[in-house]
């Protein structure tokens, strides 16, 4: 078709029609946007690192203690997989020298010596209660798994006929002359000598409290065998530098208590100082003559 001329005489010429130009995105936009999502990734991450720490740890942030229990006794008590804690620096430094003990008593007679004492502990309590023979004798407070923090805490875990009360309230409820406390394995795992004997003290005030005219005997953690410890599985925490560094916390804290210590019984230990091979299940708990030893040397050291 002839575009016919204009008045003029001249043709109008046909513009070619435009093309939008794509306006291309501010590179500081890009940047603010990388930023953005660089900076929701770390804290998506960082949150995810805190709930996996949060949930993999059984102590609470208030303080609360985790629980280390200990498997009941089959045929001896035996300690059970650890709670997960913070890795333990063990370099096996030679255990803490025994406090000065008192020298061994009379020779006593067991029925009559341990009528009126009781005996609170863990696992290894527990096993004095199976195999000392002393069982129809003494009274025993003792559950597997037992601390210094669930005494405190008046958790419920002896059982009273169809009930559980805890520690201190059936210590209360009867009346004693002796109180044996052997506490301290479970704690190892808080990595926390200071807390534990802080938390000890208030432990002895208070059965001191509900049993005024009692003498308390308090026992040094037993020291272990480290190669059986990691040969049978007990928890990584459960070493001998462990008990060397609680046992002198506690060493220092019964200075200041009107109460007698007991070491260790050397008849348990080798010539290292660690835990009898031949007398141990697990590394942490004895085979019955080792409950019989126990028992021995409790009865030759005795202080009215």
């Amino acid at each position: 078709m002839t575009v016919p001329p204009s008045r003029s005489g001249v043709r109008p010429v046909s513009r070619p029609g435009r093309r939008l130009r794509k306006r291309r995105p501010d590179p500081l936009i890009r940047i603010i946007v990388a930023l953005l999502c660089v900076s929701l990734i770390l804290v998506l991450i960082a949150v995810g690192a805190i709930l996996w720490r949060f949930a993999d740890r059984n102590a609470p942030a208030s303080g609360q203690p985790p629980a280390a229990e200990t498997a009941s006794p089959a045929p001896s008590p035996a300690v059970s997989a650890a709670p997960t804690l913070r890795p333990a620096l063990v370099t096996g430094p030679p255990l803490s020298q025994p406090p000065e003990e008192s020298p061994p008593g009379p020779s006593v007679d067991p029925d009559v010596w341990l009528a009126d004492a009781v005996f609170i502990g863990d696992s290894r309590t527990d096993g004095l209660r199976l195999y000392g023979g002393i069982a129809d004798v003494a009274t025993f407070l003792c559950q597997t798994g037992l601390s210094v923090y669930k005494v405190e805490q008046n958790q419920a875990v002896i059982r009273q006929g169809e009930n559980r009360v805890s520690v201190l309230d059936a210590l209360g409820r009867g009346s004693y002359g002796k109180v044996y406390l052997s506490l301290g394995l479970n704690e190892l795992g808080y990595f926390n000598p200071a807390g534990y004997a802080e938390t000890y003290g208030r432990v002895i005030d208070a059965v001191a409290e509900r049993q005024p005219d009692a003498r308390i005997y308090v026992q040094l953690i037993i020291p272990v065998n480290d190669a059986r410890c990691r040969a049978s599985g007990t928890p990584y925490y459960i070493t001998n530098q462990a008990v060397s560094d609680y046992n002198a916390a506690l060493t220092r804290l019964c200075a200041d208590k009107d109460v007698t210590l007991l070491a260790a019984p050397p008849e348990l230990l080798d010539e290292t100082g660690q835990l009898r091979e031949d007398i141990t299940t697990d590394g942490a708990h004895f085979r019955p003559e080792g409950y019989a030893l126990w028992r021995d040397y409790l009865l030759a050291h005795t202080e009215g």
